[in-house]
């Protein structure tokens, strides 16, 4: 989805895309398109929360600590998913490891070099970004995009109360409605293990 579909979608949920059948102009809808850049980051961020944009570092070590490396992830990470290493073309998880900070790892010393797979924060497009610049979101989030904004620029707003609250419910209902059929489908294996 570029900005320019998601600012689209905005005037559509907030009912001010056009009067009697005809396109607004810029100047009857200018305060809301200026809310919508200013709040279009925030949806984005948002949605990558519930919704994981997948990331892999496969850096070089900065230092050691001891039996330890230490690893700096890239500025973009969000949170640690897990840590792998590939010996004989066999997928190992790393189960050795201290955090130190928000972007600090430090991975015990031995075998192959580590691979981080993260989540990472989608890349902010800022106020003056073009109108064809692709959102960083993932695709099924990304109907949520301009109803998330549109929530954002209704909150707070006492002349647009009763359509921040409706708009803010039917956002809810979708996120959990997406949230909930995320996984659902796919086959599942569960390893438990436990005292004989």
């Amino acid at each position: 989805m570029t900005k320019g579909e998601a600012r689209k979608l905005y005037l559509r949920w907030l009912d001010e895309a056009t009067v009697n059948g005809q396109e607004t102009d810029y100047e009857q809808r200018a305060d809301l398109e200026d809310k919508f850049d200013y709040f279009l980051d925030g949806a984005v961020f948002y949605l990558a929360g519930h919704f994981h944009l997948p990331a892999v570092y496969e850096g070089e070590p900065e230092g050691t600590a001891g039996n330890y490396e230490r690893y700096r992830l890239p500025e973009d990470f969000r949170e640690m998913d897990r840590i792998v290493r590939v010996e004989e073309g066999v997928y190992r998880e790393e189960t050795v490891y201290r955090v130190e900070g928000e972007r600090d790892y430090l991975v015990e010393r031995g075998g192959e070099r580590p691979r981080f797979l993260y989540w990472k924060n989608p890349a902010p497009l800022g106020t003056s970004a073009p109108e064809d610049a692709v959102l960083e979101i993932h695709p099924r989030a990304a109907v949520l995009v301009p109803l998330k904004a549109a929530v954002d620029a209704t909150a707070g707003t006492e002349d647009m109360a009763g359509t921040s609250s409706y708009l803010e419910g039917l956002f809810s209902n979708m996120l959990m409605n997406l949230l909930v059929t995320r996984d659902a489908g796919r086959p599942a294996i569960e390893t438990r293990y436990g005292q004989v």
